[in-house]
């Protein structure tokens, strides 16, 4: 403990005391072999920020346009903790430098932390962070999420050191990243896809907030960068499983800009137009005529006369791409029609022969809404892990469920099974999981809330409160699912106070617990091949 103390010397009696306590506690002992990275976040409790500095109705804990570093989308006063097999935790951001001891008002030095993913020697891992906030009312510097590696994490009486990535775009959101199996670093930016600023932010195809441009590969030692795969809407949390495919979750839209359908009927001003062209002097144009997909089913005027039944989709589904940018595709051809609950029939109106895919008509009968994918079990190739979660309102939380998806399995043949319950319920009379995490020991790790319905700020705008309450639990099963079994720490609560535009934001109360990462050594694959 020498090394902690002697690091410590700048801080204040009191100042040493306090974190001395916060990082020498002992949780009850869990059954968990390895060392578990995880962060602390300030809770954002209703995916729509308050003051609307941003314009953004999403949030860092969202399905999507989760990915801004402005603090109405994340507020300050996480970290980066590391949880030891005995139970002892430390915040490994604090000890390398990193973050505020103020424990009230958010500066300069405070940070954001999220997406911990551990290299596969398990000695180093990567994270993303923000640092910094509005110093007042009248600040308006910008702060974006950027990539961070951590080393020398291990035994607990080391100094972790952590380092920015160097050649990594330094004015965009670079979030969610991971390791390649070349050296190279795979994450999701909001760079635009040619690097032009003028072409900044992307939007999606939904709400026209802000997204990322899709998944980026970039060589850390010579700041070589490609853009691997770009979607309109977004892709996140891109991993490398052990077949070598980069996994990923992407957004998938097949409809017409709904903003642009109510315009169209008169209903609403949301101002939608087309841009010219995508040059620099490009203009707005009067133009919104969309010609594909079919008009939406809501769209009345547009359906008339025709024989569709008008068409929409909005999901999240599992995707994999080479490293290299090629063969991106649905996992295994996996589609709607082998996950979700039906299909309609009325395709067309006039088509008798056109009838309703229902899930119990197929070898899998199990359904879901959405696939949030998360990871891979370490024990079993191919098996994901994943959360069926609403589009909003619920910051990613659902049910875990798994598919397999083996490389060698048809898509026909995938199972989608049901690790914790089912619910007719919305969103989940069961409580609401997020991050599962299978472990090598066999262990199910996720975060957790009792809460059965969408959040919502049970506090005040200034001092905000979330009806959620995320910590880390082991699960255990129960019957023919899997229920929470133990906490793995003893919880974490403090006040900060940090700037949102000209109104103060305090929050005072527990921090989530989210992004479990198992420290642990795995093989690493042979990268997949177009």
């Amino acid at each position: 403990m020498w090394r902690f103390f002697k690091w410590c010397r700048p801080f204040t009696s009191i100042e040493r005391l306090t974190l001395l306590a916060s990082i020498l506690v002992t949780c009850p002992a869990h059954a968990t072999t390895n060392a578990i990275l995880f962060v602390t976040q300030i809770p954002m409790p209703v995916e729509r920020s308050t003051h609307e500095v941003t314009s953004s109705v999403c949030n860092v804990s969202s399905p999507f346009a989760n990915h801004l570093g402005d603090t109405a989308s994340c507020g300050r006063g996480g970290a980066l903790w590391i949880r030891y097999p005995d139970g002892t935790l430390t915040n490994l951001t604090l000890l390398a430098g990193f973050g505020s001891t103020n424990t009230t008002q958010q500066g300069p030095n405070c940070i954001a932390v999220r997406e911990p993913s551990v290299h596969w020697d398990g000695t180093r891992a990567l994270f993303s962070m923000v640092v910094g906030a509005p110093t007042g009312p009248t600040d308006t510097n910008r702060f974006v999420w950027q990539l961070y590696e951590i080393a020398n994490f291990t035994p607990p009486d080391s100094l972790p050191l952590i380092t920015r990535i160097p050649t990594q775009p330094p004015d965009y959101n670079n979030v969610s990243p991971t390791y390649g199996t070349d050296g190279r670093i795979i994450f999701a930016s909001d760079r635009p896809r040619d690097g032009q600023p003028h072409l900044y932010p992307q939007r999606e195809e939904y709400l026209q907030l802000p997204t990322v441009t899709g998944l980026w590969s970039l060589d850390p030692a010579t700041g070589d960068l490609f853009l691997m795969e770009h979607s309109p809407s977004g892709s996140f949390k891109p991993f490398v499983d052990s077949a070598g495919r980069v996994l990923f979750t992407r957004w998938d839209h097949l409809a017409r800009d709904v903003q642009a359908v109510t315009d169209r009927a008169g209903s609403s001003s949301n101002h939608v137009f087309n841009w010219s062209d995508e040059s620099p002097t490009a203009i707005a144009t009067t133009n919104t005529t969309e010609v594909f997909p079919e008009p939406r089913p809501s769209d009345t005027n547009a359906l008339a006369g025709t024989n569709m039944r008008g068409n929409a989709f909005n999901i999240f589904l599992p995707w994999q791409i080479n490293e290299d940018g090629t063969a991106s595709e649905i996992v295994n051809h996996i589609g709607r029609h082998e996950l979700l609950a039906q299909i309609p029939s009325a395709t067309f109106t006039n088509d008798p022969n056109i009838v309703t895919l229902t899930a119990n008509q197929r070898v899998n009968t199990n359904f879901i809404a959405n696939f949030f994918l998360h990871g891979e079990d370490p024990n079993t190739p191919g098996l994901l892990y994943a959360i069926d979660a609403l589009d909003i309102g619920t910051h990613t939380a659902g049910q875990i469920v798994t598919l397999t998806a083996a490389t060698n399995i048809n898509p026909d043949a995938m199972l989608l099974n049901y690790i914790t319950p089912k619910s007719t319920a919305s969103p989940n009379a069961f409580g609401l999981y997020r991050d599962p995490l299978p472990l090598q020991n066999g262990v199910l790790v996720a975060a957790f809330t009792p809460a059965t319905n969408l959040d919502s700020n049970v506090g005040s705008p200034d001092h905000p409160q979330s009806a959620y309450n995320f910590r880390l639990v082991t699960l255990k099963p129960s019957g023919s699912s899997w229920t929470t079994n133990a906490l793995l720490t003893p919880g974490f609560s403090n006040t900060f106070s940090y700037w949102v535009g000209t109104n103060q934001i305090t929050y005072t109360g527990p921090l989530w617990e989210l992004n479990p990462a198992e420290v642990a050594a795995r093989p690493m694959p042979a990268p997949q091949q177009a």
